[in-house]
């Protein structure tokens, strides 16, 4: 089975010619500045934002077929989105898979851990799993809309 190398939730994932990846802003707290009105219980920021995965394979499994599955959940626990993908290796040149997923929408009307798990096929248990924060702060006078950031 392929090896989880690296599991990360950020702003954007760029591949270029060579097939090489550069992450963009890796996420770990991310701010939002509430408007006074309630909001929604499901209440979601309008971003887009990639989870990124990197599996190490060996030479036996060059032609085979996987499954990455992936969730998100909310910090109370509740799943907000799920995805999954079939990857391999195509041939013992590059013994490595890149598996992008690209999401839209961060649940905002919670504070704490945001929670991304991912699985290889159907088993159970986790292979990954990748936490960013979620916090509220005050509104500044004049300010009309919500406005989420990567904290400083």
């Amino acid at each position: 089975m392929p090896k989880l190398i690296l599991f990360v939730a950020c702003e954007k994932v760029i591949i270029d010619h060579q097939q090489l990846p550069s992450l963009i802003n890796i996420f770990q707290r991310m701010q939002i500045k509430l408007p006074d009105a309630p909001l929604p219980e499901k209440a979601l920021s309008p971003v887009r934002w990639d989870a990124f995965a990197l599996w190490q394979h060996t030479e036996e499994e060059v032609g085979r077929k996987f499954t990455q599955r992936i969730e998100a959940l909310t910090p109370d626990g509740e799943k907000f989105l799920e995805a999954k993908v079939v990857f391999g290796a195509v041939n013992n040149e590059d013994l490595q898979s890149k598996n992008t997923f690209q999401l839209f929408g961060i649940p905002i009307n919670q504070e704490g851990k945001i929670r991304v798990i991912t699985w290889l096929g159907d088993d159970e248990n986790p292979v990954g799993e990748y936490y960013f924060s979620m916090k509220h702060l005050p509104k500044e006078k004049n300010e009309q809309s919500p406005i989420i950031s990567a904290a400083e």
